[in-house]
């Protein structure tokens, strides 16, 4: 069973270096923030390393935005984990 950790705000300092300690312990990464180029080059990064990830586009100050996100995360992975993102989507409606 794979699991998923999503990283909310990714850049290139701690939240990079979080999601490639859970890569390397077999997680899935999705990856949240504003710029599209630089989540995109991140993920390029973690499938050079045999690593699942996936970039999501979102400005997290917007509660819409907050909701797709999350929706889409759980439509991708398709996971059982799909209750706690249910959770933390309601929280920001």
């Amino acid at each position: 069973m794979s699991r998923t950790i999503v990283i909310c705000g990714h850049g290139p300092g701690i939240s990079h270096a979080v999601a490639q300690r859970f890569a390397k312990e077999g997680f899935r990464v999705a990856l949240v923030a504003r710029n599209p180029e630089r989540l995109a080059s991140a993920v390029k990064s973690f499938e050079a390393e045999g690593v699942t990830a996936k970039a999501f586009p979102a400005d997290l100050a917007d509660t819409a935005a907050v909701t797709r996100v999350f929706d889409d995360i759980r439509d991708t992975f398709r996971s059982r984990h799909g209750r706690a993102l249910e959770r933390l989507r309601r929280r920001h409606r």
